[in-house]
């Protein structure tokens, strides 16, 4: 008996600290000023280098992986289910186009702010329809068959029985209907990434002044402690760790093989060698030409096998 309500209990635990730590970063965000809806996005010092910080760097790295979401969205129409919405910010925008979308997460919080910010959507024109659900994917029922599209964008890492909630996903899936993903693969990145995003932040123009970063004298060992805080700091390690779940599925592998047990793969696409914790950070007046030169150089590395993805973009089709 003992034995077996240990289990139980520590996910328990781990599903408390899940909404104890989405609870908080939304507080904590909203609060410095962030606006989650993508048409009316503004500018957050808060951030030093997030991309939420600029509009700007947000169309630069974070609209092509949403475009991706919501043009296959659009393209299969009809009922949509976007499991870990956040404070609902895609599914806000995938309302807009006219589909009927259902957005679950774990955090009370985060749904309380996509509820008021779906009630002060001013771009009402075609709207489909918006509701939200706060529960946890692993409790949540629906009736089989009664999606078109199953969304998992930046949420599928923090659960740990993948198989289990891809085989939900399909069940909840309409024959023909599309699972799309966006994730972040972050066991991938290697220490010549790490390397890459070193020498960058230091000869870039950053939120750190120059004489901070370089005006020093420089060793070997000072070298890879430079590059192993890098390192730490993309992997999510230490301090750097967003929830208790976080990181429960970063292997890209492993992901494509799960869905492509269950579904047959139409698209895979790779991205974000060490991209996402640089441009956010840019200063100065050139700034966007220097994002829009590294997304461009970001996506050259990954693509030539320079360097390793650490996103991955699928769309998978429930075969009839």
């Amino acid at each position: 008996m003992e034995g077996g309500s240990k289990p139980a209990h520590g996910a328990r635990a781990l599903i408390e600290g899940e909404k104890t730590a989405f609870d908080k970063r939304a507080k904590d965000r909203l609060a410095h000023g962030f606006v989650p809806d993508l048409r009316r996005l503004r500018r957050v010092p808060w951030f030093y280098n997030n991309v939420w910080r600029d509009p700007k760097f947000v169309d630069i790295h974070w609209m092509p992986k949403l475009r991706f979401v919501i043009d296959l969205a659009r393209e299969r129409g009809g009922r949509v289910l976007e499991l870990g919405c956040g404070y609902g910010l895609l599914s806000l925008e995938m309302a807009r186009y006219g589909l009927d979308v259902v957005g679950l997460d774990l955090s009370p919080e985060n749904i309380a702010i996509a509820e008021r910010f779906k009630d002060q959507n001013p771009y009402r024109e075609s709207f489909g329809s918006l509701q939200y659900v706060c529960a946890d994917v692993a409790d949540i029922e629906w009736d089989r068959e009664c999606f078109d599209s199953v969304v998992f964008f930046r949420s599928l890492h923090h659960l740990p029985d993948l198989a289990g909630v891809l085989a939900k996903a399909r069940s909840w899936l309409k024959p023909g209907g599309y699972l799309l993903l966006s994730e972040p693969v972050r066991r991938h990145f290697t220490r010549e990434s790490a390397r890459m995003a070193a020498i960058l932040r230091l000869v870039l123009p950053t939120w750190e002044k120059f004489e901070t970063k370089l005006d020093r004298t420089w060793t070997a060992s000072e070298w890879e402690s430079a590059v192993d805080k890098i390192f730490r700091e993309y992997t999510l390690e230490d301090d750097h760790a967003q929830s208790p779940m976080d990181k429960s599925t970063d292997d890209a592998q492993t992901i494509i093989a799960q869905v492509g047990a269950l579904f047959a793969i139409r698209e895979k696409r790779f991205s974000d060698a060490f991209i996402d914790k640089l441009i956010g950070g840019l200063r100065g007046k050139n700034r966007y030409a220097l994002a829009r030169f590294l997304k461009f150089l970001d996506d050259h590395l990954v693509q030539t096998g320079t360097l390793p993805p650490t996103s991955l973009e699928l769309h998978a089709v429930k075969a009839t």
